[in-house]
């Protein structure tokens, strides 16, 4: 039975010849997988940006940016007022005044 704990088998990994070589990140195969690896991510991180800078993105992140606005405003004026509210009920424990922190 392949695959349990004990076995060897030769096909499972590296052997060790290939692992030294495999361990030297100064390998030329290692730096283009490197670059290539980087290149890749650049191109993706392009389309990404490429992606967001169509109009109806656009839109979509002012809205975003606008909603986010209203609701920092609304928090600042709705915090002292709900601290109020909470200060003046007797009562309550502590731990449900901390829900409204």
């Amino acid at each position: 039975m392949a695959g349990h704990i004990g076995e060897t088998r030769s096909d499972w990994g590296p052997g060790p010849e290939t692992a030294t070589a495999a361990s030297d990140p100064f390998q030329p195969a290692t730096i283009e997988v490197i670059t290539d690896t980087a290149t890749g991510i650049l191109r993706q991180a392009e389309i990404f940006a490429q992606g967001l800078l169509r109009p109806s993105s656009l839109v979509q992140i002012a809205v975003v940016v606008v909603l986010l606005i209203i609701a920092e405003v609304l928090r600042r004026l709705i915090k002292p007022r709900m601290q109020a509210w909470v200060r003046g009920k007797q009562g309550i424990p502590n731990w449900q005044l901390r829900c409204f922190w």
